[in-house]
Order: structure tokens, then C-alpha cells, then sequence
């Protein structure tokens, strides 16, 4: 189909002409239009054909998302492997096609699907599902648990979590008492380096003021 027939519902095939919507592809459930007149199948199913697939015998649309989603997890240990895509191969955490409201899926990461099954609860509204097995490639619901964003933060290991984990500064200081100062961000410093700053500070800006005269 051609512009302007794509807006006016035409499509064209050499000398012959049809008004209307092109018939829809015979495979089972699929929601895709046949690309020219006179076939049965969309393009992507004439390709399974053409490759030996019988048509309407076994097709991805008949299945749930929890039967897609599992068929892709090895159960064979404590830990259940996602043996399917991955949203990286760095972190190794599963990606799987889902959606909640039966509009295109989107890629999401496999244990936060794995934990909705079990849970009836989506961990983007809520907060994230950390895996308690420290496998990333893990989808068993019972290695998962919902945390706020700083606790998963301080179960990783990053920068935050690191810090975290300190009990003393750069310089041996223990951050415990009344040498803790605890920062409106979140952080943490050390009061004694931080006396020692200011002093430092103030004894450049009077040695500049004896220097200059100001």
C-alpha cells in the first residue's frame, strides 16, 4: 500500500483496486494484516512457512505471559536460572517482553516479572526487589524481597554501600559519638577533619591578608 491510498484505506495491486481494510493474516491470533491482496499470511508468518512451520500448530499468541516467562527458567537448583534474554551480559540480570495492562510489552527485568506472579505487586511503584541470593540471573520469587531505593543501595555493592560500611575517615578517625556529623544529604563526615579544614583555611586567609594588606 502506497501513500495516499495508506490514508484512504486503498490498497494497490497492479491494475486492480480495493476499498477497505486489508484482510487480516489467517495465523492463529495473530494481530497483524496480510501485506498484499490475495495472501492468507502477514509477511512474518509467510517466512515460517516458507521455512517448514506448520501453520496454526504452535504459535506465541496462544500462550499466556506467565507461560512465556517460565518456559525460559531452569529450576533445576535452589536458584532459578533465567535462561532467556539478558538487559545486559555485565550484570546478567534477565530481560523479559511484559506488559500489565495487555498493551505492547516493554523489556523489564526478569525478577521484577517473577516477583509479580508471585506477588500481585510490580516493584516499579513500589520499590525495588532485590535478590536475597546475590544472583542477578536468579528469578525464584522466594530469593526476592521489595526494598526502599536506599536499602538496595546499601546491599550492593557501589560506592554507597562502601561508605556505608566505613567506621573510621581517610585519616583513622572513628565516625562513631560525638565526632559524627551526620549530612543533610545523607553522608557522613568526620568533625575532627573537618576542625582541622577550617583552621587550615583560616590561617591561609590570614597570612594573604598580612601579605596583601586586606
Amino acid at each position: 500500500m502506497t501513500w495516499p491510498g495508506l490514508y484512504l484505506g486503498i490498497e494497490y495491486s497492479g491494475r486492480k483496486r480495493r476499498y477497505g481494510p486489508p484482510p487480516a493474516c489467517q495465523w492463529e491470533r495473530c494481530p497483524d494484516p496480510s501485506s498484499a491482496m490475495g495472501k492468507k499470511y502477514c509477511r512474518k508468518h509467510r517466512g515460517y512457512i516458507a521455512m517448514g512451520k506448520e501453520p496454526n500448530v504452535v504459535s506465541q499468541y496462544t500462550k499466556t505471559q506467565e507461560e512465556r516467562f517460565w518456559e525460559k527458567v531452569d529450576k533445576s537448583g535452589d536458584c532459578w536460572i533465567w535462561t532467556g534474554a539478558k538487559m545486559s551480559v555485565k550484570t546478567g540480570y534477565g530481560s523479559f517482553r511484559f506488559s500489565l495492562d495487555g498493551a505492547p510489552g516493554k523489556p523489564v527485568s526478569a525478577h521484577r516479572v517473577s516477583y509479580y506472579f508471585a506477588t500481585g505487586v510490580f516493584g516499579e511503584n513500589h520499590g525495588y526487589v532485590d535478590h536475597l541470593c546475590r544472583n542477578t540471573s536468579c528469578v525464584n520469587p522466594n530469593h526476592l524481597e521489595m526494598v526502599t531505593p536506599r536499602e538496595n543501595a546499601l546491599r550492593g555493592i557501589g560506592p554507597t554501600a562502601v561508605n556505608a560500611q566505613k567506621t573510621h575517615c581517610v585519616n583513622g578517625h572513628e565516625l562513631s559519638g560525638e565526632n559524627l556529623i551526620n549530612r543533610s544529604d545523607g553522608g557522613r563526615a568526620c568533625r575532627i577533619c573537618r576542625r582541622k579544614i577550617a583552621r587550615e583555611w583560616a590561617q591561609k586567609r590570614r597570612q594573604k591578608r598580612a601579605l596583601y594588606g586586606s
